[in-house]
């Protein structure tokens, strides 16, 4: 099929795009629209540029030894063009933690700091999750602040997977790697976004990390 235009290949001429974004986080530095913030101490950032790696690809977040080391990287922690409970976001993210704990989590939040206030994320943080596996992990104010956490049945492993999130006013669906593997029934509230993936190291071990090397993000 051929289009007029880029545009029309999502929308067609007589309706107003909503807001759209795309990220290939590639080049030498990351984008000045991002930033790395260090929540909790023990995090750094660099592009990844092994080409000779499986690795290879994206922006890196490496943590210390240091205990909880919690840090990550947002849509410049200023700018919110998404509504929590009526966009789609995807990312295509991996762990490095082999045995080590804890993970990523991605996907969109109003906030960059330890409390993670209206945020919704699929996640791949083996302290957090119930049963190991990849799940969809919520915190906002429209369910009273309570952490919930809905699992997939794939159990999460350090290698590249590609999560999209639907927020609706309905609920949201999580699909992994082109199969929709979580569902929760419940709405998220209307609050201004940002897309958003950060990690926790909860041990000391070293040589943990988690890559990002696409994100994409609309209103619907």
């Amino acid at each position: 099929m051929t289009y007029g235009s880029v545009y029309e290949i999502t929308n067609p001429l007589t309706s107003v795009a909503k807001q759209h974004f795309v990220e290939w986080f590639s080049g030498k530095q990351l984008d000045t629209k991002w930033n790395l913030t260090n929540i909790n101490g023990g995090t750094s950032g660099a592009m990844n540029s092994k080409w000779w790696s499986t690795d290879f690809g994206g922006y890196q977040v490496s943590f210390t030894t240091a205990a909880n080391a919690w840090g990550g990287i947002t849509y410049n922690n200023a700018v919110r063009p998404f509504d929590l409970q009526d966009n789609t976001t995807i990312w295509t993210a991996k762990r490095t933690f082999g045995s080590a704990a804890g993970g990523f989590k991605c996907g969109t939040s109003n906030t960059c700091n330890t409390t993670e206030n209206n945020t919704v994320t699929w996640s791949s943080n083996t302290t957090a999750s119930p049963n190991g596996y990849f799940f969809i992990w919520t915190k906002v104010e429209a369910e009273g602040w309570g952490q919930v956490k809905v699992e997939s049945d794939v159990i999460i492993d350090d290698y590249w997977h590609t999560g999209k999130l639907e927020s609706k006013p309905s609920g949201i669906n999580f699909t992994l790697d082109g199969v929709l593997k979580a569902t929760h029934g419940t709405g998220q509230g209307s609050v201004k976004a940002q897309p958003f993936a950060t990690g926790t190291g909860s041990g000391t071990e070293s040589g943990r990390s988690f890559n990002v090397r696409y994100c994409e993000a609309w209103n619907t």
